[in-house]
């Protein structure tokens, strides 16, 4: 069983000998991450390199040093990661917070029968160009990394019905199903809570989530988090077991955002009624600005503002700029040319003198006409010649 890491990025560092990859390879994967997000975890060994401005305790990229060099041109924080080998001096002085990563996921991988598996309510819906971007892939190299799934408990289990639930993957799920196949390589995740906060992580992670999105993965990522004990809460009392993090701080370190920025989202997902963000999710109001006035309104008053928003002009939109042709371009390009280099104030004579013959008949045969089509612009630029 492998340790399955998502670790910050300024903790890892290339081992010594890899070969740097070339900077096209990597605005390509960066671009791939971009879009779908980290596929497949790199593998990394525990290792200790004292330097400079830098804590001691680090992690070498052993495979996948391209993927990693990505994740740091796209500025993200932390990177998912096997992780192999013991640390090489484990007497040295580290404080627990340092030596351990953000979150450990001991995880099993299994082939399961496509009909094993529920999809069920999703946080989001998946993307048919995505699914058929995969489809392709999937058939040309395979499925490059397994799907993530919790085991449900005994008593939910069907004769004929699923054994797993559907926590990450669900494009590549989709993807099998449409090519036809009977099994898939998932990981099986035993806590459901465990598996509810990979599931909001990996959304938080990868996808484009909209403003109301933002707030309802916030909303449900506290509950699992204060759930679990590792968060506090304002209201209710704390355990004398339990964590004292106010979850803004803990999300902020965890996802790599600001605690201003989390407690935005926040107070969005629990100031506006459910019914409300669910009508707006996904629609032209789904909109920061939009959900900030809607927070700022009494709960019983929530539905009245929402039609008064909707019953709102829309702004107009510009039209969209169509393609300039080549042809128009060049030609404007060769006017500013001719004034930027002052050709405007030059003696025509001096331009003739070092010519060729051939030279002169051309732009003698050439000038009338061109003198004739920029006359013809006259009325357009309002008269001037």
């Amino acid at each position: 069983m492998r340790e399955v890491v998502r670790i910050p990025t300024d903790w890892i560092c290339p081992a010594k000998g890899n070969r740097p990859p070339g900077k096209k390879r990597i605005a390509a994967l960066a671009d791939s991450l971009r879009a779908n997000g980290q596929e497949t975890p790199i593998t990394v060994r525990r290792c200790w390199r004292k330097r400079p401005g830098r804590e001691p305790q680090n992690y070498e990229v052993v495979e996948g040093l391209d993927c990693y060099e990505a994740v740091v041109l796209l500025g993200l924080d932390a990177v998912d990661a096997f992780v192999e080998g013991a640390w090489e001096k484990p007497d040295q002085p580290v404080t627990a917070e340092k030596r351990t990563p953000v979150r450990v996921l001991n995880l099993r991988s299994l082939y399961l029968y496509l009909d094993d598996i529920e999809v069920g309510e999703r946080l989001r819906s998946t993307d048919p160009e995505k699914v058929a971007a995969l489809k392709a892939s999937i058939a040309e190299i395979g499925l490059r990394a397994p799907i993530t799934v919790s085991e449900l408990p005994r008593r939910d289990w069907e004769d004929d019905g699923p054994c797993y639930r559907l926590v990450a993957g669900a494009h590549r799920l989709e993807a099998f199903r449409q090519l036809g196949e009977d099994e898939i390589e998932a990981f099986v995740m035993e806590s459901n809570d465990q598996a509810a906060l990979w599931e909001v992580d990996e959304n938080l992670a990868r996808a484009e989530l909209t403003p109301t999105q933002l707030a309802d993965h916030h909303l449900r990522r506290e509950e699992i988090l204060t759930r679990m004990g590792l968060v506090k809460t304002k209201t209710g009392p704390i355990a004398a077991n339990s964590a004292t993090t106010p979850y803004a701080r803990k999300a902020a370190a965890d996802l790599g955002s600001s605690e201003r920025t989390v407690r935005k989202h926040l107070t969005r997902g629990k100031k506006i009624a459910p019914e409300i963000r669910a009508e707006i999710a996904g629609t032209d109001l789904d909109k920061g600005v939009v959900l900030d006035e809607l927070a700022a309104t009494p709960v019983d008053q929530q539905p009245a503002k929402l039609v008064e928003i909707q019953g709102r002009p829309a702004a107009a939109k510009p039209a969209p700029q169509q393609p300039i042709p080549d042809h128009v371009l060049w030609l404007w390009g060769r006017l500013r040319d001719f004034e930027r280099d002052g050709y405007r104030d030059r003696d025509p004579a001096a331009l003739l003198e070092p010519m060729t013959q051939a030279m002169r008949d051309d732009v003698l045969r050439i000038a009338p006409w061109v003198a004739d089509l920029l006359r013809s612009f006259a009325p357009e630029a309002g008269g001037r010649s």
